[in-house]
């Protein structure tokens, strides 16, 4: 067998003292601080071969020699009192390049080669004999191992130093396997991984990895995004965040990490999309934005959500906004997801209203003579209807209102 010189070698082994320089062993002789061994039958001095002794094995060189400190025959090592390493490791380093790395040493003493190897309770891979760290990738799978070797397996906030990424956060399974280019439950939450396996968060395009914060989204349609929390989680529920083109910051809601819209999770009403929330209704935008006050779809139905927290109103309600002084409306209060809540047209509680609007007379008028829905009516400055007998407006105009059996009213000028 042959040893390799010129290598610098230490070991997490403990350093084992033979005690040969008290007393000699059988079978051992030392000379000039080198140790020999002859065989105990035949006296010969054993050459280029292993001699057991104390459960220990020594390796005998060519000259008959006792080796320390060297790698025998590229399989088995021996430490500086002479004994294999079994076991343990060893760290090279190689006297010219300072090149080194780490070789582990089973129980029968061999090397370990290539491929994985569990050792305690941590898993190692090896190339060529020396123990890998970092990086490691395999066909489509890719590992880290850190600066140790071990193997990481779970949540891992690494910093690549060729990325201006900086610090990502990746996860490893249980086998050890980078996840990359998916979504993955895990511990219950939902989290997304781009194709070198970060985790990303913000507003993500799951079909091409790209995501806020990183990436210009300003022409990215919500319907094609998902949102992953600061914590990396898939978003669920409402959230107020910063618009994907960074307009603004609005009301989303999500599902299964997509926004509501016009487009997606709701019934389309329009340009708008309304969906019922824990039995509130809400009305969102084609950009996935919750909507508040008014609004008026192509069939000229109008719909009211609160300013202040998106809900539907029905009833009655008094509306003030840029468009809307301190104006009166009644929305329907019944009907499915798409129709109650619009603009209710003709009388109720004894006031008269036109696609939701209170009608009055003109303010100084008292009453007024009007048209809703290709009906006549009168009515007064509150909205009110007059239902029979006569009433005077400011003009002097005498009107005789006569309730008839169709439910209208016939109404004729006095003169």
């Amino acid at each position: 067998m042959k040893m390799r010189k010129g290598l610098f070698i230490m070991t997490m082994t403990a350093a084992m003292t033979m005690g040969m320089a008290m007393t000699s062993l059988a079978g051992w002789s030392e000379s000039g601080g080198r140790w020999y061994y002859y065989n105990d039958n035949s006296g010969k001095m054993v050459r280029d071969d292993w001699v057991k002794s104390n459960d220990k094995w020594y390796y005998m060189d060519s000259n008959g020699v006792m080796a320390t400190n060297s790698y025998i025959d590229d399989t088995y090592y021996v430490n500086s009192s002479g004994a294999m390493v079994t076991n343990g490791w060893v760290l090279f380093k190689d006297r010219w390049s300072s090149e080194e790395g780490w070789r582990y040493f089973t129980d029968s003493g061999r090397v370990v080669t290539d491929g994985w190897k569990t050792i305690g309770d941590t898993r190692y891979h090896f190339t060529d004999t020396i123990m890998d760290t970092g990086w490691y990738h395999t066909g489509d799978a890719t590992y880290y191992l850190g600066s140790s070797g071990a193997m990481v397996t779970g949540w891992k906030k690494i910093r690549d130093e060729n990325d201006d990424w900086g610090e990502s956060w990746y996860y490893f399974g249980s086998t050890g396997k980078m996840e990359s280019g998916t979504e993955k439950k895990i511990s219950g939450e939902t989290y997304i991984f781009d194709g070198e396996g970060r985790m990303l968060t913000g507003w993500v395009n799951p079909s091409d990895g790209s995501s806020s914060g990183r990436d210009d989204l300003t022409t990215a349609k919500i319907d094609s995004l998902k949102y992953y929390r600061s914590g990396g989680q898939r978003a669920d529920g409402w959230l107020k965040l910063m618009s994907p083109d960074e307009d603004d910051e609005y009301w989303y809601y999500f599902k299964d990490g997509r926004a509501y819209s016009s487009g997606n999770g709701t019934t389309a009403i329009g340009s708008y999309g309304m969906a019922k929330i824990k039995s509130e209704t809400y009305c969102f935008n084609s950009r996935g934005q919750m909507v508040t006050g008014m609004i008026e779809i192509n069939d000229g139905r109008k719909f009211y959500f609160d300013p202040d927290n998106g809900k539907m109103r029905t009833g009655r309600v008094v509306v003030n906004d840029d468009n809307h002084d301190n104006e009166v409306f009644y929305f329907t209060t019944t009907g499915s997801l798409g129709n109650k809540g619009d603009g209710f047209t003709g009388v109720k509680d004894g006031s008269l209203y036109d696609e939701g609007n209170l009608v009055q007379a003109e303010e100084g008028m008292k009453y007024e003579k009007v048209s809703v829905g290709g009906k006549d009516y009168v009515v007064n400055e509150q909205g009110k209807v007059k239902t029979s007998g006569t009433v005077t407006d400011a003009d002097g105009v005498k009107y005789k209102i006569t309730k008839q059996s169709d439910g209208t009213y016939k109404i004729e000028v006095i003169k």
